[in-house]
């Protein structure tokens, strides 16, 4: 998305630049002046770009840095890009960002503990549970971002990783980020198909090592398990609901 968004006039579309969401958010979650400094710090790196349409891609801004931001008075539109629970859980634990475990789960993730996040018992999850809670507490983070600010907000824009590869929802995600009159608006159909086909042909931001369900052993039961435990708190679709949700994606 960062890649197609990217080559708009007039838009500045950037994946987890400095300063990154992931330097601050764990001290944060026990001290959320930190969020303020972080955002005085975000916010002048984003006005010199002296672009009128910024768009940072990151699923560590989920993790608090919202409530913070409309206190200082800012109202963004989000997008919320989500994909196949497993495929994130199996993207975690290839590079072993194991929640609330790992040194790179801790920085980069949510932990059970934190405000606002999906409870899970300390149990004897498995690492690829623990992976799993990870994917549907972004789920959760984004029903409760709703539930609490989407009167508040400027907008909100979803779709999965599979639809923006279909032109016409890349096309209303154009839309939704220009301001009336903006350039982008304005730009040719036919050209905006072909830089549209162009990008999604090529894979971005590849993990090195990829984990496929096959490394997982029992992976069904995994996931039914956790979710079994999580409908306690969080009423998800069922495991196979959710399964074929995704299946394309």
């Amino acid at each position: 998305m960062t890649e197609l968004l990217g080559q708009l006039p007039g838009v500045v579309a950037t994946h987890e630049p400095e300063p990154g969401f992931h330097e601050v958010m764990r001290p944060a979650q026990t001290d959320p002046l930190i969020f303020v400094e972080f955002w005085k710090k975000k916010l002048t790196v984003i006005g010199a770009t002296g672009s009128d349409v910024y768009v940072e891609t990151s699923n560590v801004f989920s993790k608090g840095f919202l409530p913070t931001l409309l206190r200082m008075g800012i109202k963004p539109k989000l997008i919320f890009l989500n994909r196949s629970p497993r495929k994130i859980a199996l993207s975690l634990l290839s590079r072993k960002s194991i929640p609330g475990v790992s040194s790179s789960g801790l920085k980069y993730s949510a932990s059970p503990n934190d405000p606002m996040t999906l409870p899970l018992s300390e149990s004897s999850w498995t690492n690829y549970q623990r992976c799993y809670w990870a994917a549907i507490d972004m789920l959760y983070k984004q029903f409760m971002i709703k539930a609490m600010f989407e009167d508040t907000l400027e907008g909100i824009f979803e779709l999965t990783t599979k639809q923006i590869t279909d032109f016409a929802t890349f096309s209303a995600l154009v839309q939704f980020i220009c301001p009336k009159d903006h350039p982008a608006k304005k730009i040719d159909q036919n050209e905006l198909a072909q830089i549209h086909t162009r990008t999604v042909a090529t894979l971005h931001n590849p993990n090195p090592v990829s984990l496929s369900e096959r490394n997982v052993e029992n992976i069904d039961h995994q996931e039914a398990e956790l979710l079994h435990f999580i409908n306690f708190y969080f009423p998800t679709p069922s495991h196979s609901q959710l399964h074929r949700q995704y299946e394309a994606d």
